[in-house]
């Protein structure tokens, strides 16, 4: 892309001097930014294809989603940065001995889904993109069926206990090393993470079925998005774990 920009840029100004080229200049340039544009096409949409490879991958279990992470970690902080090998293995060892955990290994494999499913909806047609929007909903139930497992991601352990660094699941997706290393790009109405349920339901998920005139399906997923957003609030109340509802819980009834 970066090698279509200054083609654009230059060829922007020769056809803007219009006066000191040929009939024929001018076409050899259209035709060269043409070229440009389909190859850089064609080389998006293959990133594109290896990175949902990835993704779906890496989301298929616990200890995938682990090896993709190490992988991209050492591609963006290390090879990128053009720091030495022997850096990222004394990285690791930090790692491993403080934030690696089954809990954290979880919340990257949904990360991964959520990223999957990005590329799937901005990819996808009309009818796919009914059928992706199926997915996203399910991908939120996921995450918030191992609430007791990732509880630290919503705010119930004490700072000590969190999570250190980037706040997977709640941070935003696209400053995930998964994101840069594959250098993706959220679409604009997309949230910037998948517990942004209101910008999800709002932007992505009811417009779908809007658009498809199915109005029995957006009283679905409307009360689906509150019941959602009622487990998510429950997640994070201060509350014991005394089987009772937080105050969280509370508010949010009372608010919404």
């Amino acid at each position: 892309m970066k090698n279509l920009a200054v083609a654009l840029f230059f060829t922007t100004g020769c056809l803007a001097s219009a006066q000191s080229l040929s009939e024929g200049d001018r076409q050899a340039l259209l035709e060269r930014l043409a070229v440009l544009q389909e190859e850089a096409g064609e080389r998006a949409v293959k990133k594109a294809g290896s990175a949902l490879l990835a993704y779906r991958t890496g989301s298929t279990s616990d200890s995938k989603a682990y090896e993709l992470f190490l992988d991209c970690v050492e591609e963006v902080r290390f090879v990128q940065e053009k720091r030495e090998g022997q850096g990222f293995r004394e990285w690791k060892r930090k790692h491993d001995d403080v934030q690696d955990s089954k809990a954290f290994r979880r919340a990257i494999r949904h990360e991964l889904a959520w990223l999957a499913l990005m590329l799937e909806y901005e990819n996808a047609d009309e009818a796919g993109k009914l059928t992706v929007t199926g997915k996203m909903v399910e991908a939120i139930d996921k995450i918030l069926a191992d609430g007791e497992l990732l509880r630290e991601q919503f705010g119930r352990m004490g700072k000590k206990e969190k999570m250190r660094g980037y706040d997977w699941l709640a941070g935003k997706t696209m400053d995930s090393v998964f994101a840069k290393a594959y250098s993706m790009q959220k679409p604009d109405q997309w949230p910037e993470s998948p517990l942004k349920l209101e910008d999800l339901y709002r932007k992505i998920i009811i417009p779908t079925y809007t658009d498809a005139n199915d109005a029995a399906k957006v009283r679905q997923v409307w009360s689906k998005w509150m019941a959602q957003e009622a487990k998510l609030a429950e997640m994070k109340g201060n509350e014991s774990e005394t089987g009772g509802r937080s105050a969280a819980y509370d508010k949010f009834v009372l608010d919404r």
